[in-house]
């Protein structure tokens, strides 16, 4: 009985996972470098290329299709066929 007395008296701890959050300083970069930056960044519209020789390019065109041989059956081997 006195076991279970002392082991009613101890204490157990659990530790816990703490997860650290960055300073709102760290987060914060809003410097003038950075701003201009991305300011560039976002207004960049890339200039169109045009090509103006045509051997450079060509249509597209698919190739023909294989043509399939089907076997030619007739209404009796048909009939055959379904009688089997």
């Amino acid at each position: 009985m006195a076991f279970g007395i002392v082991r009613a008296a101890v204490k157990t701890t659990v530790q816990k996972a703490t997860f650290v959050t960055p300073s709102a300083a760290l987060l914060n970069k809003n410097d003038v470098l950075t701003r201009i930056a991305l300011d560039e960044i976002r207004n960049y519209k890339p200039a169109k290329v045009e090509v103006s020789d045509p051997a450079l390019t060509k249509k597209f065109t698919p190739p023909a299709a294989p043509a399939a041989k089907v076997p030619e059956v007739t209404k009796e081997e048909l009939e055959a066929y379904a009688k089997e």
